[in-house]
């Protein structure tokens, strides 16, 4: 994209000479028929400029194509110049600004060939920050690119690097998929049966929303078996308690019983002091 722009900046007439020559005869309709062809195919401000000068006198025709179409470029080449600035990267920008700050001649220089060296050095610096972000595929895309020529780095920022990030996406997807929970497995299967937008967009997004619906499936689970658990647990108390509290009746009934029998041996053994005694432990042992 970069380069497809820089390009159609540069084309063109850059920092070339008046058409017409010093000593051609003001006027004339040869002057009006160089105006014309530079409407046609001079850069934008020269090209308003010509069509201002078709419009007025002979007069305005030769002063225009004497010095006004060479003092009109110079301002185009410095306009595309800064149009250069605000689409390159650092090392264009750099450039492209040091131009500015000198001459005319400094500016022509740049935009017939001083752009393309920094412009390459920045496209090998923007595959060096996809290579270092990427997966595995991207990375030796990009090296490949990186260790060819600038035609091979080019390929590769415009065209080459997609397929393999493409592939890489659905690497991790996979990968995501193999750990995730029932969500995240549902959602990665989606997105692997759909395009490379919506392999993008579950590794964007969808796969934190999935994640968190697991998450939320994984507490209500785990609240359930809580509350499943207490309610056992509370079956087994009360089953206990139940069962406490009959050995509690069984065993008041018994001490009750055993109480009864100590007291009818007690009056059956009054006469018997040693039988009277023995019962009568007996009847506070049940008692307690």
């Amino acid at each position: 994209m970069v380069l497809t722009v820089v390009g159609a900046l540069v084309a063109g007439t850059a920092g070339a000479g008046p058409v017409a020559g010093a000593d051609t005869p003001a006027g004339t309709a040869s002057d009006r028929a160089r105006v014309l062809t530079i409407v046609q195919t001079g850069t934008p401000g020269v090209a308003r400029a010509a069509e201002i000068a078709l419009a007025g006198s002979d007069a305005d025709v030769a002063e225009f194509l004497r010095t006004g179409e060479a003092a009109v470029r110079v301002q185009d080449d410095r306009v595309r110049v800064g149009q250069l600035i605000s689409v390159g990267g650092r090392g264009l920008r750099e450039a492209a600004q040091a131009a500015l700050n000198g001459t005319p001649a400094d500016v022509t220089a740049f935009l017939e060939t001083g752009w393309r060296a920094p412009l390459e050095q920045d496209m090998r610096v923007r595959v060096g920050q996809i290579m270092s972000t990427g997966g595995r595929g991207v990375r030796e895309a990009a090296q490949a690119a990186l260790s060819g020529t600038a035609e091979d780095v080019w390929q590769f920022l415009a065209t080459g690097q997609f397929a393999p990030a493409e592939r890489d996406n659905r690497v991790l997807v996979g990968r995501i998929m193999a750990v995730g929970g029932p969500n995240v497995q549902q959602a990665a299967q989606i997105a692997l049966s759909g395009t490379a937008d919506d392999v993008k967009e579950f590794l964007r997004s969808g796969q934190y929303l999935a994640r968190a619906r697991d998450q939320e499936t994984t507490s209500v689970a785990q609240l359930a078996a809580l509350a499943k658990e207490s309610g056992e647990q509370a079956t087994r108390e009360t089953e206990a308690a139940k069962e406490a509290s009959a050995r509690a009746v069984e065993a008041s009934r018994l001490a009750k019983e055993a109480a009864q029998r100590a007291a009818q041996e007690t009056e059956a053994a009054k006469n018997d002091a040693g039988r009277a005694a023995e019962a009568a432990g007996r009847a506070a042992d049940s008692a307690g």
